[in-house]
């Protein structure tokens, strides 16, 4: 009844591009960014991201059915979190 269309191992390969962008930021800043990714689907969540192409950020309101769905937004807030602690 569903299949795997934003998986573990797709968040992993965009988190890790992702991140590039934030290597020679201050761990401050990445923090922040951590946070605000985080906490980015309690505010950010709208209708205007329930088109299937828009379900990787996970943003969308309705309920996402898959055997293995990992989306952007929160899941790559750990990811710079991780990034903000190595640099300290």
């Amino acid at each position: 009844d569903s299949f795997v269309f934003f998986g573990i191992l797709h968040e992993i390969a965009a988190a890790s591009v992702l991140g590039l962008l934030f290597l020679r930021l201050p761990a401050i800043v990445i923090a922040i960014a951590a946070a605000a990714v985080i906490a980015a689907p309690h505010y950010l969540a709208s209708a205007a991201f329930d088109a299937p192409a828009l379900w990787p950020l996970g943003l969308s309101e309705m309920p996402i059915r898959s055997n293995d769905y990992v989306p952007i937004f929160p899941w790559f807030g750990p990811v710079l979190a991780g990034m903000a602690l190595a640099k300290t």
